[in-house]
């Protein structure tokens, strides 16, 4: 009883701020009704406690909310400019919340405001084992964000050789001309990029 009375006196802000410091008892005492109640809460920036916990890379938070969410809805909704939890995680570069995310359902393929996908920023920042569970898992290798910058040269103007070569070695990429532009070095991207 002390417990649930306990439990009801939490406020947003401090859910909030739990799962920013990956406070997970916090998550783990309250009530499975106040707990699926906490999922649809957004801060200031409309990140969900979820989004939270995994911007701050807190793995027992991030489990504990994903498997509270029935859904798949919470896995895939996003902030104020489009980032979903996939995304923060893909860039953070935490291998295990992207599995977690995955797992439940998280859409490989969500575009934020700016045209990008996980996979570009798994591929920017030269996370190849995110970048190679992701196109696991269906994501488009050829995706363009909204400056027309396919995630290929992105990662070849970054010097992510590593990452170009999971990306030509999955099953995506069929396109000997594009293959000839990166390993050239040809500083413009004609027609094979364009954002027609």
């Amino acid at each position: 009883m002390e417990s649930e009375k306990s439990s009801a006196q939490i406020k947003d802000k401090d859910l909030f701020k739990a799962a920013e410091s990956g406070d997970s008892s916090l998550f783990k005492s309250l009530p499975e009704e106040q707990l699926l109640k906490s999922l649809s809460l957004r801060n200031e920036d409309a990140r969900s406690l979820l989004h939270v916990a995994v911007s701050s890379g807190h793995t027992e938070v991030v489990k504990i909310l994903a498997a509270a969410d029935p859904s798949v809805s919470g896995i895939n909704s996003g902030d104020e400019e489009g980032w979903v939890p996939l995304h923060s995680a893909a860039s953070s570069g935490n291998v295990e919340i992207v599995e977690i995310l995955l797992s439940r359902g998280a859409d490989v393929n969500l575009k934020n405001d700016g045209g990008r996908t996980a996979l570009h920023y798994a591929a920017s920042k030269g996370r190849a084992k995110i970048a190679e569970l992701l196109i696991s898992h269906g994501a488009k290798i050829n995706a363009k964000d909204k400056a027309c910058n396919l995630m290929l040269w992105t990662t070849h103007l970054l010097e992510k050789f590593s990452m170009v070569k999971i990306i030509f070695e999955s099953k995506g990429v069929h396109n000997f001309l594009l293959l000839v532009l990166l390993t050239c070095d040809i500083g413009r991207m004609h027609p094979i990029a364009s954002c027609s």
